[in-house]
């Protein structure tokens, strides 16, 4: 069963113009095979059944899909001082991309069937399931995993599939350590020593900073989890089970209300 971040790697993984020919080959392939009124009713019916559907949710008669998860009201994601370190935290964003197919300008523009393309994906989930087995000695406080179709500058009309992981660290010493970690060491040279010669179409990058306590604040006001929103912390309950919650607290009305009441650096 495809989840929804396959269908739209699939989906990011085709250029538009590639997808119109499908459309079209599979349309012209019905026309061919069945009466012309009966192959124009496929594309009509679906093209109703959205309109409708649209409708619906417009006038309040249906769910709105794509706002299950979201936190409804103003909220902000906090480190708790002591728990979770000093309040400083250390963001390490680490991307990879491949060229979608449609592409003539790589050797494989096969997008994510591309040969070394599940390797990145292998080795990312390696170093992540590594620093995620103990977060303690890590210094993981949490990830947020989009994929973003990135415009190609030379194909105005294509984007490339393109994986963004934005994790949160206690410090850069954690994250320094994490890079010495055996799985990461092991990606790093299949990358140096192999992939970026054999493989010209795959890209990687990343970016690192540190942020000091009071220099930091996030927002989220009718807004899906990501980045810092999408942090979860574990909690002892009484009876000593754990439980996974949500960082995110109510933001509308105090302190927390403002950036500076966030950053520690003025009244409400």
């Amino acid at each position: 069963m495809f989840t929804t971040a396959d269908l739209a790697l699939i989906r990011n993984n085709l250029s538009l113009s590639t997808w119109l020919l499908i459309g079209a080959a599979i349309q012209s392939l019905i026309f061919a095979i069945l009466p012309p009124r009966v192959a124009a009713l496929p594309a009509i019916c679906t093209l109703t059944l959205i309109l409708a559907k649209n409708l619906l949710i417009t006038g309040g008669y249906l769910k709105y899909p794509y706002l299950a998860g979201v936190y409804k009201g103003k909220a902000t994601a906090t480190l708790r001082e002591g728990e979770d370190g000093d309040g400083k935290v250390a963001i390490f964003i680490l991307g990879c991309y491949v060229e979608p197919v449609g592409l003539t300008s790589g050797l494989y523009p096969l997008g994510i069937l591309a040969p070394g393309f599940n390797d990145i994906l292998s080795n990312l989930q390696s170093m992540w399931a590594e620093a995620e087995a103990d977060t303690t000695k890590s210094g993981l406080l949490g990830k947020s995993t989009s994929l973003l179709p990135l415009p190609l500058p030379t194909h105005p009309f294509s984007s490339s599939p393109t994986i963004i992981n934005i994790s949160y660290w206690h410090s850069l010493t954690h994250l320094h350590a994490f890079a010495q970690s055996p799985a990461h060491r092991s990606g790093w040279e299949w990358w140096s020593s192999q992939a970026r010669k054999r493989y010209p179409y795959l890209g990687i990058m990343h970016e690192t900073y540190e942020a000091p306590k009071g220099r930091w604040d996030n927002v989220y006001d009718g807004f899906g989890p990501v980045g810092m929103g999408a942090l979860t912390r574990k909690v002892v309950m009484g009876n000593g089970e754990e439980r996974v919650e949500s960082r995110l607290v109510p933001a509308r009305e105090g302190r927390l209300s403002t950036m500076k009441g966030r950053l520690g650096v003025g009244g409400e």
